[in-house]
């Protein structure tokens, strides 16, 4: 694969990843905060809200790993796992109290 192809391939990708993004933001997250699910349910379980980001991206990093189901369900996983991910930097950025002018999370993640 040329590297064209892998940044056309990734922008389909991009694509995809922030449909399901905006319409599971409908079913998951109702209220103003996009992160309320975590919270909440961090709130029900006595966790730490990166704890239950942890414990719902594993299901998605377990069919990815065992490559359990159709290449549909793999393609969906991969997109829950990027979609995920994004997730997780907006909590990160928000635990640490960080705003977008000021990340101060990078800090704590080391050198990239």
């Amino acid at each position: 694969m040329t590297n064209l192809e892998f940044m056309e391939l990734r922008q389909v990708l991009d694509d995809r990843c922030s449909k399901v993004l905006s319409q599971k933001a409908e079913l998951y997250a109702r209220e103003r905060d996009r992160l309320s699910n975590f919270h909440t349910i961090a709130d029900m379980t006595g966790e730490t809200a990166l704890s239950v980001w942890a414990v719902l991206f594993a299901k998605h990093s377990l069919v990815l790993t065992t490559h359990e189901g159709s290449q549909v369900k793999l393609e969906d996983s991969i997109i829950d796992a990027r979609n995920y991910l994004d997730l997780l930097y907006a909590l990160l950025r928000t635990s640490s109290g960080s705003s977008l002018a000021n990340p101060s999370f990078v800090n704590m993640l080391g050198p990239p």
